[in-house]
């Protein structure tokens, strides 16, 4: 799976984080490269103030892992 979360910033800077899968207490979670795990209210949330996207090869399996429809605005393929 390959996938990425894009913010972009006001300064004109664009910051991705790859996103992993890992397990928590036996469910998988979507991980950033920070090492946040990343859900779909999160993802919103920063989508919705930040203007940040999701580029993916897997729009099944990430909209899957956020609890999200795979039209959810601002899941793009990759």
């Amino acid at each position: 799976m390959r996938a990425k979360l894009v913010i972009p910033s006001s300064e004109g800077i664009t910051y991705n984080y790859r996103l992993h899968l890992e397990y928590h207490e036996k469910q998988p979670v979507l991980v950033t490269s920070h090492g946040k795990t990343l859900d779909g209210s999160y993802f919103q949330l920063l989508r919705d103030r930040m203007g940040a996207w999701i580029e993916t090869n897997e729009m099944p399996i990430v909209a899957g892992l956020l609890g999200l429809p795979e039209s959810e605005t601002g899941l793009v393929p990759a």
